[in-house]
């Protein structure tokens, strides 16, 4: 499964994490603490997928997921939240994982699963 991955989210700790469990499985791992930064990150590389904190500053995520789906159309954007979102941001999105029933193991059957039905 080695992809270009962009994880997204305000949580320094978080980005850490998922940045580490997805390079043990060859994937590369851009992180950013915010939208305007991803949005810059996926303009110079061609992301396969966007792991997307919803609550942020600056701009949330069905924000970014929008501009996201206008720079990239092709990537994978799996959405995280700790509460609920509006029912528009997940139809921005391919994918969702509440973070209360987020483990990193639940993230690479979602991507692969998208990945195969996107081929």
């Amino acid at each position: 499964m080695p992809a270009l991955i962009l994880a997204v989210d305000d949580d320094q700790q978080i980005l850490k994490l998922e940045k580490s469990f997805f390079e043990r499985f060859g994937c590369t791992v851009m992180t950013a603490f915010n939208g305007p930064d991803a949005l810059r990150l996926a303009s110079l590389q061609p992301i396969d997928v966007v792991v997307l904190d919803f609550e942020m500053p600056d701009m949330d995520g069905a924000e970014v997921a929008a501009r996201m789906r206008e720079i990239r159309p092709q990537a994978l954007i799996i959405m995280l939240s700790g509460g609920n979102i509006p029912a528009h941001a997940r139809t921005l999105v391919d994918g969702f994982i509440a973070k209360e029933n987020f483990s990193r193991s639940r993230l690479l059957p979602v991507i692969a699963s998208l990945g195969a039905a996107a081929q």
